[in-house]
């Protein structure tokens, strides 16, 4: 469990906003790779 001092530092808008930031980046890093992937394979087997 947290003390109140601990969970305020942990949930805190700061955190909460940075955590956002880096987890839509990283999502949308692996999107990309995904559908790049998806892409080139359907692009190759048409030649």
């Amino acid at each position: 469990m947290f003390t109140q001092e601990q969970a305020e530092q942990q949930f805190s808008i700061k955190n909460y906003l940075i955590t956002s930031a880096v987890g839509g980046l990283v999502t949308g890093i692996i999107f990309s790779a995904i559908i790049s992937f998806f892409t080139k394979s359907k692009t190759n087997n048409h030649e």
